[in-house]
């Protein structure tokens, strides 16, 4: 392996791509372009790779963490996945941008590096060994350089991005809420203990209605979510963040009585999780199964009478004081 990187040089664009491309199989393989960039410096300084071609293949690094977001967005909600193909398209772009540039920014690299210690190709003899110590240096300076630049290329089109990215897997069923962002868990309530009680209460009901969408989508109806994994995906996260956000809540010096009040929340919100679960379990046994007409007759009676059961615990069936799921009907006034 070694013998082969010897033979890398960032001497001409066709050899420049070819070190760009090996690093990013590097950094999607280990999914660490911190890791690539640091093994890197360390191959640049024992003077493995001369100081050019250790800066081509940082240039590469950034290529190759782009495998990393498209993983981690996976199984996640489509705003999460458009975060990571934003990131994707920044380094991307900001790559195909400097490769041709890449021989200019290496002699405006090489005139900074007087600055940092001199020319980075110049050795230093330690212990009777050639080493490089500045190549790290000129490696990093150029990593830093490259986000930078990429940052104030593409800022001035955030707008033109969140267009392009926003039509990214666009479904009409996404035009309804999005039930993975808090509506009215504001975090500058969090110290202020009458206001952030009821902005739980409100996020839970919320949430409860997030849930009794999987009878909708069970039914399949129309105005349903069409994929009930990630709808699911989305009420998972709203429910952990409703609970971070009423565990913040509880502070040592509070009265008796809304200490209780706070575990009566959060008794809510895991009663809440739940039911949502239950819902989900629903959902998606009457969607994976083939009824008969006999069945299906029998499944569309036991939907109903949980319809019948959920109008109970929801506001929206013009219900004023609607039970919660744990049973606290009227809460403690803060």
């Amino acid at each position: 392996v070694m013998a082969l990187l010897q033979t890398l040089t960032a001497d001409s664009y066709l050899n420049l791509l070819k070190c760009v491309f090996i690093a990013a199989g590097v950094t999607a393989m280990i999914h660490s372009s911190s890791a690539t960039i640091g093994i890197v410096m360390g191959l640049g300084a024992a003077g493995i790779l001369d100081w050019t071609t250790a800066v081509a293949f940082s240039l590469g690094a950034d290529l190759g963490t782009t495998i990393t977001s498209w993983m981690a967005s996976l199984n996640l909600s489509k705003n999460a996945k458009r975060t990571a193909y934003a990131h994707i398209s920044f380094n991307i772009i900001g790559v195909c941008i400097t490769i041709p540039l890449f021989f200019v920014s290496i002699e405006i690299l090489g005139w900074v590096m007087q600055f940092f210690g001199g020319d980075p190709a110049v050795p230093v003899i330690v212990d009777g060994k050639e080493t490089f110590p500045l190549v790290p240096v000129a490696v990093g300076i150029y990593s830093t350089f490259f986000n930078v630049f990429n940052t104030l290329l593409l800022f001035p089109f955030i707008g033109m991005f969140e267009r392009v990215l926003s039509r990214v897997g666009h479904t009409d069923a996404e035009d309804a809420e999005d039930f993975s962002t808090p509506k009215f868990l504001d975090r500058k309530l969090a110290g202020d203990f009458a206001k952030a009680v009821p902005a739980v209460q409100q996020e839970t009901a919320r949430h409860l209605q997030a849930g009794a969408m999987f009878l909708d989508i069970a039914r399949s109806s129309k105005r349903a979510p069409s994929d009930p994994g990630e709808h699911y995906l989305a009420t998972d996260i709203l429910s952990r963040d409703i609970r971070a956000y009423t565990a913040e809540l509880m502070k040592e010096d509070l009265p008796y009585d809304q200490l209780d009040l706070i575990a009566s929340l959060i008794e809510e919100a895991d009663f809440t999780a739940a039911l949502t679960e239950s819902m989900h379990q629903v959902a998606r046994l009457v969607r994976r199964e083939k009824f008969s007409s006999p069945a299906q007759a029998i499944v569309n009676v036991a939907l109903s009478k949980l319809d019948a059961s959920l109008r109970e615990i929801l506001p929206t069936y013009g219900i004023s004081d609607p039970n919660l799921p744990a049973g606290h009907v009227n809460l403690p006034e803060v």
